[in-house]
């Protein structure tokens, strides 16, 4: 690494990112003209005389802390440079850097100082401190606050040795200082020793500053031949890059662009190691930190350039590696709505593949390396796969799925009418959007619609030319079967109607099933109400007609009992006569009832008689009644005759 100093006159601000150890080369110039430089803050507690030419300047008197600074702000530097005192006096002599105050003459301050006290005196210790000075020290307050101010408040003491073999300064004795001052590090050294290095805590920012020199109560302290030069460093946001994407290159952190640190480079170029540079002449804080992307996998060597506003320059190079990315590929079916679309990754690598993060583009996503997903809607989707290998490189790919909508189907179905017929239809509506339709009902037909089915469940697969399909299902009913029982009269007997030839039979149906209302037909349209009364004896056949036309045929026959009837012997005496002689009761009369149904009950003459027959009666008319168990009822008359009375004459016998 090349590194060049010139004169601490000239006016710079660098800012390091990362600090590393390095070696020095040829420096431009040794000497420094002190010219340039002034005292600063209370000009009357210090004696600063530049001699030598410009190279060397004295401090002369014994007096409070004085300072001898730059003109320009320094930070991101190496500075070095011999001091030494001929005073016998045991104080201190130091450096500031970082030096932002006190500039004139004021109580406020901020700055780094590095102090080195010969010997013990009093509060004050002997040995070396880092401390940083930020705050307002009152006149009055300043020698006690300087002199012992391990414990002074405004006093941030970052590392010191007072307690850890402390040791002075020798007088007549050349040291050699060493500084590096960088927006995170500082580290000091004295003859090549490394005495302390302190690094920025997290949050904490070194800022640009002044370079000079510190004197307490020590006179005649001599500092000469000071130079500085570049300390330029950058750092990859990572180490370790995949093809294509975009290596960051970090020059000067967050801390020093706040700090306005680019305004003092001239130059920067960056050699990317591919074939490629990138000069940029006229840095801000928008390009110092470029990125690039490399086109092939490798290891490429990146060199910076630096070239600050007095012609200093610095290069440094760094490798990278880029790592090959994978291809990230898949296959993914088109599918039908409802169903899980399968992904299955594809992708190679040479680097196995640790990671995949889908997009299922519907708001929806995986991590597994070939996921399904059942998509919300049909539509058409644009899935991605992104594909990260061990070296965390990605590779991204996008393919178009298309969810297929499912054939929609409605059913209207016309029932069966009548029990136990296949007069049943099914009539199915399809959304035709992709033809032909293929359809499988579960009765074997492939048909859109049904009809002349009996009733049942009727399953239909419709299918699109897709292979998407839709499953329906229609229940064709029928009406309970029609059917129809009937009471009809009943006497004794056994029979339906009560005598021969009467009209009291009755037939009453109760129909059940088929489709109200119904109407009714009996005997071929002699009657048309649904019951039947006052009818007489024979055979009855009705037809039920439901409101859909559904018949039913039921006939049944009234019977009614026998013919009652009356048969009778009389007694019988000469003559033809029942009775045997005028004025005797020596009739009878003897009834014979058949027919109807027994047992019968008689009435004789309006009840002179009760007993089916009678005797010992005499002779004249006589008329029963004879009712049966139906109280059906035949009459019998009859006339029991006599002689005439028996009547005598004689004649005598007249004799002449």
């Amino acid at each position: 690494m090349l590194k060049s100093t010139i004169l601490l006159s000239l006016a710079f601000i660098l800012f390091l990112i990362s600090p590393f150890t390095s070696s020095f080369g040829q420096q431009c110039l040794t000497n420094v003209d002190f010219n340039n430089w002034s005292q600063a803050g209370d000009p009357s507690q210090g004696n600063w005389n530049v001699i030598s030419g410009g190279s060397e300047v004295e401090q002369s008197i014994n007096g409070q802390d004085t300072y001898f600074v730059s003109q320009t702000d320094l930070i991101k530097v190496r500075i070095t440079g011999p001091f030494r005192s001929t005073d016998g006096d045991d104080d201190w002599m130091g450096f500031v850097f970082g030096f932002n105050d006190p500039i004139n003459n004021t109580n406020d301050y901020d700055t780094w100082l590095f102090d080195w006290k010969q010997a013990d005196q009093n509060c004050a210790p002997q040995g070396m401190a880092l401390t940083y000075i930020n705050g307002n020290i009152p006149n009055a307050n300043q020698g006690n606050y300087f002199g012992c101010h391990q414990t002074a408040p405004f006093f941030d003491i970052k590392w010191d040795n007072h307690n850890n073999n402390p040791y002075g300064w020798n007088q007549n004795q050349t040291y050699q200082f060493e500084l590096i001052y960088t927006s995170t590090n500082i580290e000091v050294y004295i003859d090549g020793n490394l005495i302390t290095t302190y690094q920025a805590q997290q949050g904490e920012c070194f800022k640009p500053g002044r370079f000079g020199f510190y004197n307490r109560s020590q006179p005649d302290c001599y500092y000469s031949n000071f130079s500085y030069e570049l300390y330029v460093d950058y750092q990859f946001s990572k180490n370790e890059v995949c093809v294509g994407e975009p290596a960051r290159m970090v020059f000067l952190d967050t801390c020093a662009l706040t700090n306005s640190v680019v305004s003092q480079y001239n130059q920067i170029t960056w050699d990317y190691g591919d074939g490629t540079t990138n000069t940029i002449n006229n840095p801000s804080v928008t390009n110092v930190n470029p990125t690039h992307a490399y086109s092939s996998p490798g290891t490429y060597t990146v060199e910076l350039s630096v070239t600050d506003v007095n012609g200093c320059s610095d290069q440094i190079t760094r490798d990278i590696t880029v790592n090959p990315k994978p291809n990230a590929n898949f296959t993914a079916g088109d599918t039908c709505y409802g169903k899980a679309t399968q992904f299955t990754d594809m992708t190679t690598s040479t680097s196995p593949i640790s990671g995949w993060s889908w997009d299922f583009d519907d708001g929806a996503g995986s991590n597994a390396q070939s996921p399904s997903h059942v998509y919300p809607d049909s539509a058409t989707y644009t899935a991605e796969l992104i594909a990260t290998d061990n070296n965390g490189c990605q590779d991204t790919a996008q393919k178009n799925v298309e969810v297929f909508p499912q054939p929609t189907s409605t059913d209207s179905v016309v029932d069966v009418a009548c029990y136990g017929n296949s007069t049943g239809q099914v009539f199915l509506d399809v959304a035709k959007d992709v033809t032909p339709l293929t359809y499988n009902w579960s009765n074997s037909a492939n048909s859109q619609d049904l009809t002349g089915v009996p009733a049942g469940n009727y399953d239909v697969t419709v299918t699109d030319a897709n292979g998407c399909s839709v499953t329906n299902s229609a229940t064709v009913n029928e009406p309970a079967e029609l059917t129809a029982t009937w009471t009809t009269s009943q006497f004794n007997g056994g029979y339906e109607i009560s005598c021969a030839g009467a009209s009291d039979g009755s037939i009453n149906l109760n129909v059940n099933g088929g489709t109200p209302p119904y109407s009714f037909n009996w005997n071929n349209g002699q009657f048309s109400s649904q019951n039947l009364q006052n009818v007489t004896a024979g055979n009855y056949t009705v037809t039920i007609t439901d409101d859909n036309g559904c018949t039913l045929i039921k006939d049944t026959v009234l019977t009614e009992s026998p013919a009652l009837n009356t048969s009778a012997t009389t007694s019988s005496y000469a003559g033809g006569y029942q009775i045997s002689c005028q004025g005797n009761t020596d009739g009878t009369i003897n009834l014979s009832a058949s027919g109807g149904v027994t047992p019968y009950s008689y009435n004789w003459n309006n009840g002179q008689f009760s007993s089916e027959d009678i005797q010992n009666v005499g002779a004249g008319s006589y008329t029963v009644v004879v009712t049966d168990a139906n109280n059906c009822t035949a009459t019998f008359d009859t006339t029991l005759t006599e002689p005439p009375a028996l009547t005598s004459s004689w004649t005598t016998s007249s004799y002449a």
